[in-house]
C-alpha cells in the first residue's frame, strides 16, 4: 500500500480525538506523544492487533501511538524521524501551558 491518498477531514478528526484520549489516558503533563497514522485495513495486517478496532470504517485512519519523543528540542526530535511508506501523517500531542510573559502577572504588570 502506497502512503499517498485523499484523507477527509472526517476521519482525520476521528483520529486525532482517538489519540487526544489515549494522551489523556497517560496524564496531560506527561510526555509529548506522537503517533502514526495509517488506514485500519494496513494496521490490522501489519501489528495483527489483540483488542478490535472500534469506531473506526474499513479503510479509516488509525492513531497508532509511538513511543514518546524525546526531550531535547522538539524540531531536532523530529527531524530524526523516519517513517515507512504504510504511514500517511502524524498526529503529536503535547501540552503547552500558556500565561504571561516572565515577570509579569494575569494583568501584564510588571
Amino acid at each position: 500500500m502506497t502512503a499517498h491518498r485523499e484523507i477527509h477531514d472526517d476521519e482525520l478528526l476521528g483520529a486525532v480525538m482517538a489519540a487526544e484520549r489515549h494522551a489523556a489516558q497517560e496524564q496531560w503533563d506527561g510526555s509529548r506523544r506522537i503517533y502514526a497514522l495509517t488506514d485500519r485495513r494496513t494496521y490490522e495486517e501489519v501489528t495483527l492487533p489483540l483488542d478490535p478496532i472500534e469506531g473506526v470504517p474499513e479503510g479509516g485512519l488509525v492513531a497508532v501511538p509511538l513511543t514518546p519523543v524525546g526531550p531535547g528540542d522538539l524540531r531536532d526530535e523530529l527531524a530524526k524521524m523516519t517513517w515507512p511508506t504504510t504511514v500517511l501523517g502524524c498526529i503529536l500531542v503535547i501540552e503547552i501551558e500558556v500565561g504571561p510573559p516572565e515577570g509579569q502577572n494575569a494583568c501584564g504588570v510588571h
